[in-house]
């Protein structure tokens, strides 16, 4: 069993007001509430970032949905916060409760995906700003739900060239996050630390448990790490496709003439294993890097369309690989580490995006980098 602190809904319409005064004089945003009640958590399936998947667990004692629930663990994360620092705190998963049924048996959404939820943002902010200004302002957004008092990222790492596919006008928050972190191939955490302040006098005021959220790993360039995963481990794998496109890999091509009319003959294309657009007429290879069988489609155009049109007519879904596996106690992995993980035969790259506690088992969520 693990212990937890059950708070009231930590609500920024009054957490995020400068109306605490300090000694001093100064202004600032007061301190999180203090607990309301403690207890024990039991048949427990809790996730330390909600990549995915929803954290269960019965609750020893009475709590109400709205409510911000802290589960205690025995374990420490040192996270990089600059080149050359880390700071160290106590791995206590932040949850808000969702739902709670008459076993007590509550429903938890991780603290981060909790605050932002139901928050839509204009696209046009995902092409005039960076990845790493995006998240910023999708945290410090003043719609949030639920109180941030900072974050920490290394916008090295956070900024992508992400090729955002949206024809809408608003997206959720929510889904923009996990493409960006699904790129940046980083989850984030949220945990509580002390915020310091000076005031006027010169003296460092310290005000406890400020909620923060990470998006950095235990180093500040974060380099892979290998391991292999065996049955000792007691893997499970499963695929998802990240983005659907399509089941061709050639396509015949048919465009107006200058008459109005289809020309006979088609201009024939198809992608190579390099990603590479080809168009049969000028190929001179062997054909050992094209598709070992052909599934074509046929299409007309009335104007001529760009190699990149083409492409995406024949560019097959992106698929991801997913292993779920026991954590190592030789060599543990962190949330966030970069791993590159041999299995059944095959090396995997990609990252550790999730850790789950149960009362039996320590197991980690491996998810197979994409790319941009």
């Amino acid at each position: 069993m693990l212990e937890y602190n059950l708070f009231e809904n930590f609500n920024p319409n009054v957490l995020n007001q400068n109306s605490y005064v300090i000694a001093g004089g100064n202004f600032v945003k007061p301190p999180t509430p203090l607990p309301i009640a403690r207890g024990v958590v039991m048949g427990y399936e809790l996730w330390a970032t909600g990549y995915e998947y929803t954290s269960t667990a019965t609750l020893s004692g009475e709590a109400e949905v709205g409510n911000i629930i802290q589960v205690l663990t025995n374990d420490t994360y040192s996270m990089a916060i600059s080149s050359s620092s880390n700071i160290t705190f106590d791995i206590n998963y932040l949850y808000l409760i969702t739902d709670i049924d008459d076993s007590n048996k509550a429903t938890l959404k991780n603290y981060f995906w909790a605050c932002i939820d139901g928050l839509e943002i204009p696209t046009s902010l995902l092409t005039s700003k960076t990845t790493a200004a995006i998240f910023n302002s999708i945290l410090t957004s003043s719609s949030i739900s639920l109180m941030v008092h900072g974050n920490y990222m290394n916008t090295n790492e956070v900024s992508q060239a992400i090729s955002w596919n949206r024809k809408s006008e608003t997206d959720s928050a929510e889904d923009v996050a996990k493409d960006l972190f699904r790129i940046a191939k980083i989850q984030p955490l949220t945990f509580f630390q002390d915020r310091k302040f000076t005031n006027q006098s010169g003296d460092i005021i310290t005000l406890k448990n400020g909620i923060f959220v990470g998006l950095t790993g235990t180093k500040w360039t974060r380099t892979p790490k290998t391991t292999r995963v065996d049955f000792k481990d007691n893997p499970s794998t499963e695929t998802e496709t990240i983005v659907e496109r399509s089941n061709y890999n050639y396509i015949d091509v048919y465009i107006k003439d200058s008459t109005g009319k289809y020309p006979l003959t088609p201009t024939s294309y198809t992608i190579n294993s390099s990603n590479v657009l080809v168009p049969l007429a000028s190929y001179s290879g062997d054909g050992s890097d094209l598709p070992s069988q052909r599934i074509v489609k046929t299409s007309f155009y009335d104007e001529a369309p760009s190699a990149a049109e083409i492409k995406s007519e024949i560019t097959g879904d992106t698929i991801i690989t997913k292993i779920y596996f026991n954590q190592s106690k030789l060599q543990p992995l962190q949330v966030n580490d970069l791993v590159e993980i041999w299995y059944d035969g095959i090396l995997y790259s990609g990252y550790i995006s999730d850790r789950c506690l149960t009362d039996s088992s320590d197991r980690l969520l491996f998810i197979e980098g994409v790319k941009k």
